[in-house]
């Protein structure tokens, strides 16, 4: 069993130009202490595994202090952190995921296939893949992938578009998350969080954005946080 907490869409450094320039600056502000908010909860509450859903960076245009802050927050995790990079910030030679230094709890995904980190510590495996283009129109990860029956825990993590139609990014078959064999897979993209869903007997869900931005995202904003194990997903909205 982890403890663990899904988050993502940050959307760091976003314009905000519905605001006057200074009030758009103060909401950057602010939204750059949401990592540090947020770890701080994570340490509080015994969380081992941060998994954050991509996106945290609105763009690859940011203000100089605003990646180094996030990899400052990360550090003083006291768990370990996986980050899969989304369409607004993908993982490319010069992202800021690729030009700032990241503390050795931070793990991130830099590619567009399936990658897995281990965490024998927790007795469970993080399996994803990184946007490396502001597109992704084919669900190049998981299709033909089953997690091994081998007693740990597989848990996916993912920036992506759980539909039946085309996308640009990402789509995700209900049919490719069922056959995954996954324990739970935590997603990001989709900025409202619908609760815990089933594709199959795989468990997956939408975190939501953990603050709204505008007029468009009202309603209350948060996390995911609980317990995953094998054949059992208890994880609550924050």
């Amino acid at each position: 069993m982890v403890r663990l907490l899904h988050a993502g869409d940050f959307h760091l450094d976003s314009a905000f130009t519905a605001l006057t320039p200074e009030q758009s600056r103060l909401r950057r502000t602010e939204s750059r202490r949401t990592p540090e908010r947020l770890v701080e909860w994570a340490n509080d509450h015994g969380v081992q595994l941060l998994l954050l859903a991509g996106d945290l960076f609105d763009s690859a245009s940011l203000y100089g202090d605003t990646a180094p802050l996030l990899a400052q927050a990360l550090a003083r995790f006291r768990g370990q952190a996986v980050i899969a990079p989304g369409n607004h910030d993908p993982y490319t030679p010069d992202s800021p995921y690729a030009r700032t230094a990241w503390s050795d709890n931070v793990h991130i995904f830099t590619e567009n296939r399936l990658q897995t980190f281990l965490f024998p510590q927790y007795g469970c495996a993080v399996h994803g893949g990184a946007f490396t283009a502001p597109d992704c129109p084919a669900d190049s990860v998981l299709t033909g992938f089953t997690a091994p029956d081998d007693g740990l825990v597989h848990i996916g993590l993912l920036h992506g578009d759980v539909t039946a139609s085309e996308s640009r990014y990402r789509p995700l078959r209900t049919a490719s998350i069922a056959g995954s064999g996954l324990d739970y897979l935590a997603l990001g993209h989709v900025h409202a969080c619908a609760g815990v869903q089933q594709a199959g007997a795989v468990p997956y869900g939408y975190c939501g954005c953990i603050e709204g931005r505008g007029f468009d995202e009202l309603g209350d904003k948060g996390f995911l946080m609980g317990e995953v194990d094998k054949g059992s997903v208890k994880l609550r909205f924050i």
